[in-house]
């Protein structure tokens, strides 16, 4: 759009901007979560199945200490305890382990934060639902939740502890995909013959984890007392918090958290080199393997100027 030269017409016309992008927004937010079921809750869609697991409401006290590995399917988190099942090449596996609260409300295009701890066994059937994003297949509707930020784990069924950490990192142009979208992201086979434990996760995609405009901000650029909730950087956020999480939680499960190895294809390559760059992932990964990707950035400038392009092309 050519600038406007008149300064009482720059005046409405950013006034007028301003207004219908607010509506904008809010519509797009109602939409959205309209669209976007509960994460973790039953989906007809065979791609994004999940059940809800069976826990108590009631809040509970973290657990400061773990114990480690003992050979016991129900293993205790930091936040509560998880109950595994018998999966394919002689593996356990703990399936849609929340490493976050949901980033809904208050924390849509906020950093992640703890998930809040539970009481009783979390035990799930199924993978949680895909994050939010476009009917890859073609169609005009949108697929997954929202509520989508859980991990999945497979250990070996033996005794063994210390056993190094694979954390996969799925690919889908950071707009589409999730942990378990193809048979190939499961980790029951690398987690076998490696001897290894094998980690994946869900992150948020497109709009909603990588998102850059002045209405979501309320610091000044550059202003660094709330940088983390204010950088668009949703998705890398993401994945530095189930990091953490492994760091913290996975020695319960026979894994060594000094030997993580974070690998990642397509847009799951590009994330790593996002960890490389990133102080906040900074001793949360000691080894990288990167497939097929580019590596590239953008600064907050620019991301505000696409979001204004692309919400003047939607208005």
């Amino acid at each position: 759009m050519e600038a406007i030269k008149n300064t009482s017409q720059l005046a409405a016309h950013d006034e007028m901007l301003s207004f219908r992008t607010g509506i904008y927004i809010l519509l797009s937010i109602l939409l959205v979560s309209l669209q976007a079921m509960a994460g973790c809750s039953s989906n007809e869609n065979e791609l994004s199945s999940t059940a809800s697991p069976e826990i108590t409401n009631t809040p509970a006290t973290p657990v400061l200490t773990l114990p480690s590995w003992t050979g016991d399917t129900i293993v205790e988190t930091l936040y509560g305890a998880v109950e595994g099942l018998e999966d394919q090449s002689n593996t356990w596996v703990w399936k849609a382990v929340p490493y976050a609260k949901p980033p809904v409300g208050e924390l849509r295009w906020k950093a992640p934060r703890d998930p809040e701890p539970w009481n009783g066994v979390r035990s799930s059937q199924n993978f949680c639902q895909m994050c939010s994003q476009n009917n890859w297949l073609g169609g005009e509707d949108v697929w997954g939740s929202e509520d989508c930020l859980y991990l999945n784990i497979w250990r070996p069924q033996s005794m063994e502890t210390e056993l190094p950490v694979y954390v996969y990192i799925h690919g889908g142009g950071n707009a589409i995909g999730s942990a378990n979208q193809v048979p190939t992201y499961l980790g029951s086979t690398v987690a076998s013959k490696s001897d290894m434990v094998f980690v994946s996760m869900n992150y948020r995609l497109g709009p909603f984890g990588w998102f850059s405009h002045p209405a979501l901000r309320t610091d000044q650029i550059g202003d660094k007392s709330n940088q983390a909730d204010e950088s668009g950087n949703y998705g890398t956020l993401d994945i530095i918090k189930s990091l953490e999480w492994i760091k913290k939680n996975i020695r319960a499960f026979g894994g060594d958290p000094e030997r993580v190895i974070v690998t990642g294809e397509s847009a799951g390559g590009t994330n790593i080199y996002s960890l490389l760059e990133s102080p906040l992932a900074t001793g949360l990964f000691h080894t990288a393997l990167i497939q097929s990707c580019m590596n590239y950035t953008n600064s907050i400038e620019t991301g505000d100027a696409k979001a204004h392009e692309v919400m003047l092309t939607l208005l």
